[in-house]
C-alpha cells in the first residue's frame, strides 16, 4: 500500500507541475464555469444546452488523467518510473487510483454545478434524473477513461488518441455499414420486428426501473474499469522504460 500511495503522490506532483492552482482549478472554479455556461445557454433549447455543458465538461476532465501521460511523454519523466522503488503493477494501481480520484471529483463538480442550476430555478433543465443523471455522469466519464488507458500504456499519448478517434470513426461506420446490410439483405420489415421483439423489451425493462439501470450502469463501467487495469499492466510489464 505504500508503494502505491508513493507512486500516487508522485502522480499528483505531475499532474501539478504548473502550480497547485490547477488543482483548485478544477475543484472551485469549473463548477463556476459551468454554471456561467449554461446560464449563457440558457435560451438554447433544451438539449443542446445541456449536451453543451455537459460535453464541455467531460472535455475539461478527461485533461486530468491523461495529463500524466502527456508529461512523461514530452519531459522524459517516464524514466523515472524504471528507478523509483515501486513496481509496474503498483505504478498502474496508482495510476488507475488517480483515475477513480478523478471521475469521483468530475462527479462532485457536477453535483454542485447541478445543485446551483436548481437553486437559480433551472430545475425542469438540470435536475431530471437527479441522481441516475450522476450514475450515468460517472458511468460515461469512467468507462471513457478505463478504453483510453491501455492505449496510454501501449502507445505515445498522440498516437494513442489518433487511435481511439480511429477506433471511434471506424465503430460508427462499421455499425451503419452493418444496418444497411441487415435491411438489404432480410428487408427493413424484418430488422424492425426483430428490434421490437428483442432490444424494445429490454429498454422498457429498464426505463421502467431506472434506478436499478443506474446500479447496473455502474456495476458494468466498474467491470470495465477491472478489465481495462488487467490489460494496462500486461501493456505496462513488457514495456521499455
Amino acid at each position: 500500500m505504500n508503494a502505491i500511495m508513493r507512486a500516487f503522490r508522485l502522480d499528483m506532483r505531475r499532474f501539478n507541475s504548473q502550480g497547485r492552482y490547477m488543482l483548485l482549478f478544477f475543484t472551485a472554479v469549473m463548477p463556476v464555469i459551468m454554471v456561467a455556461m449554461a446560464l449563457l445557454m440558457n435560451g438554447m433549447a433544451v438539449g443542446a444546452a445541456a449536451a453543451g455543458v455537459n460535453g464541455a465538461f467531460y472535455g475539461v476532465f478527461a485533461v486530468i488523467p491523461f495529463y500524466v501521460f502527456i508529461y512523461e511523454n514530452q519531459s522524459g519523466a517516464g524514466r523515472l518510473n524504471g528507478i523509483i522503488p515501486v513496481s509496474r503493477a503498483h505504478q498502474v494501481t496508482a495510476r488507475y487510483l488517480f483515475m477513480l480520484a478523478a471521475t469521483v471529483l468530475f462527479c462532485l463538480d457536477f453535483t454542485v454545478y447541478t445543485l446551483v442550476m436548481n437553486l437559480l430555478g433551472h430545475t425542469a433543465l438540470w435536475s431530471a434524473g437527479g441522481t441516475r443523471t450522476i450514475a450515468g455522469t460517472f458511468v460515461g466519464y469512467l468507462v471513457f477513461e478505463s478504453i483510453l488507458y491501455p492505449l496510454l500504456y501501449r502507445f505515445p499519448a498522440q498516437r494513442a488518441l489518433v487511435v481511439i478517434c480511429g477506433a471511434v470513426f471506424v465503430g460508427s461506420m462499421g455499425i451503419v455499414a452493418l444496418m444497411l446490410a441487415l435491411v438489404t439483405l432480410l428487408g427493413e420489415a424484418r430488422v424492425n420486428a426483430f428490434l421490437d421483439a428483442v432490444v424494445a423489451p429490454v429498454i422498457d425493462a429498464l426505463a421502467a426501473d431506472a434506478n436499478m439501470a443506474a446500479v447496473l450502469a455502474v456495476v458494468a463501467a466498474l467491470v470495465v474499469c477491472a478489465v481495462s487495469f488487467v490489460v494496462s499492466v500486461r501493456f505496462y510489464s513488457g514495456k521499455e522504460l
